[in-house]
């Protein structure tokens, strides 16, 4: 819990113990800190963890680009990490969690598709700032 504490920001009383990560827990960088630090400091292989399935892993948070699509075609829901969790990969010395069947869906913000109007939009802005400014 005191690792955990230091990359929330939150004392440990603040902290929900079923639930470490996603909105108001930890995400983005401050839980890839967290994993880099329990790995070495635990001596824990963190290989078959897959952070698109229980939070956004992005920073800043709320600009997810990854997360896991079941059987159905539907987006998976966040599956929670809790310090249950983090006990067991500490005590194996690896990654304990079994993960639902799924595929990894990514958003890109930038694409093949919007190369071009992103030119466009790079051309007019030259444009302006050259001539029209």
């Amino acid at each position: 819990m005191a690792l955990v504490a230091t990359h929330s920001g939150k004392r440990p009383d603040q902290i929900d113990p079923a639930n470490l990560f996603g909105p108001g827990q930890i995400e983005g960088d401050d839980a890839d800190d967290f994993w880099n630090d329990f790995a070495r400091d635990l001596s824990v292989d963190l290989s078959g963890l897959r952070p698109y399935l229980h939070y956004d892993a992005n920073e800043p948070p709320g600009w997810r680009t990854a997360w896991g699509i079941g059987h159905d075609g539907r987006r998976l829901s966040d599956i929670p990490i809790g310090v249950a969790n983090l006990m067991a990969a500490a005590d194996a010395g690896r990654w304990q969690m079994t993960y639902p069947a799924h595929r990894l869906q990514e958003r890109r913000l930038v694409t093949p598709a919007t190369l071009p109007p992103l030119a466009v939009v790079m051309l007019l802005g030259l444009l302006w700032a050259m001539f029209l400014q």
